[in-house]
Formats: structure tokens, sequence, C-alpha cells
């Protein structure tokens, strides 16, 4: 969907061929390019500008210039943590499945870096409502990535839900995104928990999802991994804000409020979600509620407004959320005319409202050539707007593929330092250099994965994952 969206920004903003820009990091890792030891699934910035990936079977900690910090587990590597969840179906013992703690939460004010499991095995979808009511395990890394022993019970701590209700939308496993700490070292775990309902044949076996319902969860612990008991039922609270609502942020607000922004629909219709659970199809709304922090009640009514009316029908907005500006950023693309196509580029506040003063009244519009595809977009430290692509030059089997970068100043208009309309080529040592997709960093950049494959459908040789740092403010 993104490579639709964004496929075409380019052709109909004109840069002479030799007009490059340098955004490669040449002080990171190899001349700017990262190969780590297997496909990573997630990237968390740390405060010393370094930060962890996490692969398949791993973290590696890399300082700021992309190099292992060996004092982090083995070499720079600590495997991921494993542990053991028991499962009923229907209230009968079923079996002992294994979760991995690979979602990396934050790193708290003393360097512990909060892990929590993601939602375990197909097996989950038999049946949740019997499933000892664990929502999550989290678990705290130390500086030295191991478990923190202080933490918990052994460095890991058992996030439980009361027994559900008939009738609750609130079930299952969740899915926790994101952490935020108190300078006393509390913290607030913020995500979206599932609630799947089966329908079985005569024999007893599974036949096919009838309906999927999720809602926001925040677990409030403190700095040893105790949930508060003041705070919601026994330190989680469940927000059935909506029947189908996803959470994509968080930040502490004012009067001791925690704000979370996220997505929603009002589909009423049941949704044979398959094992994608958490990805939310036909998102039409966004919704932000603020929570007092010491109890966890909802303060004030929760705001839902509709995304932006988009000016072409048959087109969906992709939204990117920022939790350091509380902004959305979208785009649209109408690309069913071959070779012509027509763009929407959206900036929102964290409640939906438009950014007025960027563009107009929050958008801007043009016209696209459908030759380019954008794999990256986002907004920059100064609230502007990037979007990284690429373009292909030469005519099939000798084609390449060149690198491509837009960028627009806070209030909408073209940063003319990149190139004429706000675009230019980046140079790049190969050509073939293809960006895929990447990972905002903390310094105003991005971590981009390269592609192995070449215009012509050859593959390059050597390693199959290599990353880019790329500084998405020219000149920094």
């Amino acid at each position: 969907m993104i490579r639709k969206i964004a496929a075409t920004a380019f052709l109909v903003m004109p840069v002479p061929v030799n007009a490059e820009i340098e955004l490669i990091d040449p002080d990171f890792a190899a001349s700017g390019i990262f190969s780590p030891a297997d496909n990573f699934t997630s990237l968390q910035p740390l405060k010393d500008g370094g930060f962890l990936v996490t692969t398949g079977t791993s973290h590696e900690r890399l300082d700021a210039q992309g190099r292992p910090v060996t004092s982090f587990g083995v070499g720079g590597a600590a495997p991921l943590v494993t542990v053991s969840i028991h499962i009923t179906w229907r209230g009968v013992p079923y079996r002992e499945e294994s979760a991995r703690l690979a979602s990396v939460l934050g790193e708290d004010a003393r360097g512990g870096i909060m892990m929590a499991t993601q939602p375990w095995g197909p097996d989950s979808l038999l049946d949740l409502t019997a499933r000892d009511h664990l929502l999550a395990v989290v678990g705290r890394l130390t500086q030295n990535g191991f478990l923190d022993p202080s933490f918990g019970e052994g460095g890991l701590a058992k996030i439980r839900v009361p027994r559900p209700r008939p009738g609750d939308i609130c079930q299952g496993p969740a899915l926790l995104q994101t952490a935020l700490f108190e300078p006393n070292g509390r913290m607030y775990l913020v995500g979206t928990s599932a609630y799947v309902r089966t329908e079985f044949t005569s024999s007893g076996w599974p036949n096919k999802i009838v309906d999927v319902r999720e809602c926001t969860v925040v677990v409030k612990l403190d700095g040893a991994g105790r949930p508060d008991p003041r705070f919601g039922e026994r330190g989680v609270l469940q927000l059935p804000i909506l029947k189908r609502a996803w959470a994509h942020g968080a930040h502490f607000g004012s009067r001791g409020t925690l704000v979370v922004t996220g997505l929603t629909n009002r589909a009423e219709e049941p949704v044979d979600a398959g094992y994608n659970r958490y990805a939310p199809p036909d998102v039409n709304r966004i919704f932000r509620v603020s929570i007092e922090r010491a109890t966890g009640n909802v303060a004030g009514s929760v705001e839902v407004r509709p995304l932006p009316k988009l000016a072409h029908a048959d087109v969906s907005l992709d939204l990117r959320y920022s939790p350091t500006h509380d902004r959305w950023v979208g785009l649209s693309v109408d690309d069913r005319v071959a070779e012509q196509a027509k763009f929407e580029l959206h900036v929102l506040e964290g409640d939906g409202r438009p950014v007025v003063r960027f563009g107009r009244r929050g958008r801007i519009a043009g016209s696209l050539s459908s030759e380019i595809g954008i794999t990256k977009f986002g907004l920059t430290g100064d609230g502007g707007v990037y979007a990284l692509g690429m373009d292909t030059t030469g005519q099939w089997p000798w084609e390449a593929y060149r690198l491509r970068f837009c960028r627009w100043r806070p209030n909408g208009s073209a940063d003319n330092s990149v190139g004429p309309s706000g675009c230019g080529n980046v140079a790049t040592p190969t050509a073939d250099f293809r960006v895929e997709h990447g990972t905002d960093l903390a310094d105003d950049s991005v971590l981009g994965m390269l592609s192995n494959s070449r215009a012509d459908g050859t593959t390059f040789p050597g390693p199959i994952w290599r990353y880019v740092k790329l500084r998405v403010t020219p000149g920094s």
C-alpha cells in the first residue's frame, strides 16, 4: 500500500540528474551501511544516541556510530528471553507454549530496557477467554543485556486481567507497544488487546473467526514491576472506547494526565482477520483520550474525529503517528490513470484536527507520475515533512533504481535547498540503491533497509539484510 501511495511523487518535479544531495551519514558503521546478523523486527533509539536492534533471535545494542556495544550481552548481542505460557481451551488444560519478549517498549531513567511478549502463536485464536487471564509478560533488561533481578520475579512480571465477563470487549493477550516513565520509576505500558470469537464445527474443531474486537490497554507498574492497585483494576486499565480501536502512541499531558492516541472505525459486522489481528482494516477515525495517571479514570470525554475527506474516491490515507510532535502525517494517491496520479499529503494534530499552518489547512495536493515508489515518509525534527523513494532510469532490462528525496518545510512549502520543488536525487555509492522502508531515529535521521534486488530482477552478492543511515535534514 505504501508503494502505491507514494508511487509517484517526483517526475512532475524535475531535477537535473547530476543534482545529487548528500544524505548518507559517512560516520555510521561502514560508510553509512550496517549489516546485522539477522533481519531486525524492531529498532529502539536509546538515550546515549545508540539503539537496540531486535532480530528473530536476539537483541543487538549498537552505539551512535553503528558499532556493537561489546559490554551488552555477549559481544553486543543478548538472546531473546523466552517464557512459558500455560494454555487452556474451554477450561481444559491444552498445551504449554513459548512466547518471546520481542517487543521493545522503551528505556527508563536508569537505562533499563523494558520488553514485552508478543501475542502468542496461532493457538491464541482458539478460545482467548479461557487463557489463564494473562495479558502479557514484561521484563526489564539491564544496560548489560541481562534480566534485572530487582524487577518482578527474576526480571519478569506477569500482567493478569480480571476474569472476563460475558459481552466484554477487552479480552485476550495484548500487544504492548510503548512505555512512559515517571522520575520515581513508575511506568505506564500502552497497547492493544484483542478478543477473537471462533465458530467451531460439530466435531469441536475451529471453523472460522466470526468476530474480532480490540481495545486500548494501559498498565501501571512501580519500579519493581508491581501493579499499582489504585490504577484501573489491579493496575490494568482496559478502555472499550469503541468496538475496534488501536493505540498508536502516548505522552504525558497536563494536570497529571496520560494522553493516548490511536485509530478506530465503527464497523459492526464480523471481520475475518486471520492471524493479522492488530492490522486495522478500513480505519476512518482518530481517537484521543486523557487518563488520570493516579487512578486511571478517564479525564473528560473521548475525542473521536473522522479522517480528512479525500478529494479522490476509492483511495485511502496511509497514516504515520509521531509521539515526539503529537502529530499524524498521511499520504494518499489516486493512481487509476496510467502514468498520471493525484496525491494528497495531510498533516494532522494528535486529535485529528488539520495543522492549519501547513499548506492549505494541513493539506498539499498535486499531480504525480506513477513511475516512482515512496517507501518512507514522516516528520522531521522541526515539524517539516520528508519522503524517501525511488524511480528507475533507463529501459528494461537495463534499468537501475535511483534514490530520491523530497522535503517540505513546517509551513508546507517546498524546501528548495534539496532541489527544485523540494526534491532531489540522493548521492549513493552504487546504482540500484533501493530503500525498502525505514525507522526514524532520534537525531533526525532514518535507518532504511536496502533491497537486495536490482531493477532488472537480479540480486546483489553479499548479505541480504543491509541498512543505511540517511539524514532527513539536508546539510545537518
